[in-house]
């Protein structure tokens, strides 16, 4: 099979526009969105927690928005839940900039994360799904790997901007690149499924993916534990990627300088993009099993390397592979999800899975914040980062086992 032909036709649409959800939806939504803080902070006040908290209310109404998307997401629909999805986004940026105080830009990025949640993670691997068979992992891996790339550009370039024309204007540059992003959806001639235009899944025919999702009678035997064990790989790793906001503060806690801090931040978010390449990539070549188990285990040696506080390289090495987390919160659990319940069952399942990370990320990125002001150090949540990393390995090993059974 030529693999290039992934990359063209509407093959190459499909990707082109879920690409561009990943840069919107993260990328600028949720992914660029600290480097707001600070300016915010000072010209309304308020403290910096105050500010971090539109984050938490973006992503909280991201993911409701995501349980709404089987439901509305249909092939006659489709066109119009992107520019609403789009509309949002665009006009709650441009009142972000025009935002008098503190509760309108709550109130603002409560409709962008609403937008954002019509063209989330879900909506990705909802059209993934049906128009990729095989390479579904690679295609799985660009479009999720996207938010990360897109973060790590916007972010210093977001960072300019305030400096030179200030944060409102900055937020209305966001509305522009938000308006780019999703133009491939608006414009480019695709269907939700291949089967309406005359199309199958790329490879499909060839049958080159072996691995086949669970039976609806497996589903209805072994469901409820496949369900369960999938919510704590989605709970467990959105939890410990919490902990990468606190990075540079960790770093500081420990004597390190503020430079060093920073450079964890980076290795961490380098991580995170590499992470959700090497995921899918591994998927297709070694099954979702393996490639799960590899990301998780070098996840528990992640935070293991972070309790070598007197060693500043394990540090480094620790932060490059906490962007793990990353590609198993994304990649990993999208595709641990069709691999055991298929697509049928992943359009059932994902969303719900989707929303209980979603919560455990936005509340943990606080909650370790609040560990750390009670007990003056930030052991107490690598511990905790540490049992569940190990619970995680655990949790795909048994998935996986009631599969077979």
């Amino acid at each position: 099979m030529n693999t290039m032909k992934t990359f063209s036709g509407k093959y190459g649409m499909v990707l082109l526009a879920m690409c561009g959800f990943a840069c919107s939806s993260y990328g600028i939504a949720i992914n660029s969105a600290g480097v707001f803080f600070t300016p915010i902070a000072e010209e309304f006040l308020v403290g910096k927690g105050a500010v971090s908290l539109t984050i938490t209310i973006s992503s909280i109404v991201t993911a409701l928005a995501g349980l709404l998307l089987p439901k509305i997401l249909k092939e006659k629909s489709m066109k119009t839940v992107f520019l609403t999805a789009a509309a949002c986004m665009i006009l709650a940026s441009i009142g972000m900039g025009l935002s008098p105080n503190i509760y309108v830009l709550y109130l603002m990025n409560a409709l962008r994360g609403f937008g954002g949640g019509l063209i989330s993670f879900v909506t990705i691997t909802i059209f993934i799904n049906n128009w990729f068979y095989a390479k579904h992992g690679l295609a799985t891996s660009i479009t999720m790997g996207f938010s990360g790339i897109s973060g790590a550009l916007l972010s210093p370039l977001f960072t300019l901007l305030i400096q030179q024309i200030g944060w409102r204007a900055t937020y209305f540059a966001s509305a522009v690149l938000l308006a780019v992003f999703c133009l491939p959806s608006l414009v480019l001639p695709f269907s939700l499924k291949p089967e309406t235009v005359g199309m199958h899944a790329f490879g499909l025919e060839e049958r080159v993916n072996t691995e086949k999702g669970t039976t609806a009678s497996e589903t209805a035997s072994s469901g409820s534990l496949a369900f369960l064990w999938i919510c704590i790989v989605a709970t467990g790793s959105n939890i410990i990627i919490g902990i990468v906001q606190h990075l540079p503060s960790y770093a500081q806690s420990l004597q390190f300088s503020a430079a060093a801090g920073a450079l964890m931040l980076s290795l961490a978010l380098i991580g995170n993009i590499g992470s959700k390449l090497i995921a899918g990539t591994l998927a297709d070549a070694i099954g979702t099993k393996n490639s799960l188990l590899i990301i998780a285990s070098l996840h528990v040696l992640s935070v293991i390397l972070l309790f070598c506080t007197g060693n500043l390289l394990f540090l480094y090495l620790g932060s490059l592979l906490m962007g793990c987390g990353y590609g198993m919160g994304a990649v990993g659990i999208t595709l641990m999800t069709k691999s055991l319940f298929g697509v049928e069952g992943f359009i059932r399942v994902f969303p719900i899975v989707s929303f209980i990370g979603t919560i455990a990320y936005a509340l943990a990125t606080t909650g370790i914040g609040y560990l750390y002001d009670l007990t003056s150090s930030y052991m107490l949540s690598l511990e905790i980062c540490l049992i569940l990393s190990i619970l995680v390995v655990l949790a795909i090993a048994l998935a996986y086992r009631i599969k077979k059974q």
